[in-house]
């Protein structure tokens, strides 16, 4: 599980951090939901080792790439905050590896992408 929490300047009144947190952590979970059915690290984009299947490790059933989530944004305009979790089934897996769940690498782009986005049409 990770949080993304945003605080917009009081400059910039027009700016939701509450709608572009919401953005923000929609744009993750997507990126880390297509980064585990391709197999790649959201890191850095390599090839995740395959499990004894033969399928890259972290996607067997599609438990975990289908069952991500992020919870409630709460917060106001200024300051808010959502976390992103896996389900609980693999949520014990997910917190041994420590690459799955991140905010860099793909994700981290993903998540400036979409700020970036939120920001240019306001």
């Amino acid at each position: 599980m990770f949080k993304i929490r945003i605080e917009t300047s009081s400059r910039r009144p027009q700016l939701d951090a509450r709608e572009l947190v919401a953005q923000a952590a929609d744009a993750a979970v997507a990126e880390m939901r297509a980064s585990l059915i391709k197999g790649v690290n959201p890191v850095d984009g390599s090839e995740r080792p395959p499990n004894s299947e033969g399928r890259p490790e972290g996607y067997r059933t599609g438990t975990l790439a289908n069952g991500i989530r992020r919870g409630e944004v709460r917060g106001n305009e200024e300051r808010a905050s959502a976390t992103i979790e896996p389900p609980a089934s693999r949520r014990k897996w997910v917190e041994s590896r420590g690459d799955v769940l991140v905010a860099n690498g793909t994700i981290g782009e993903a998540i400036q992408s979409s700020a970036d986005d939120y920001v240019s049409k306001v």
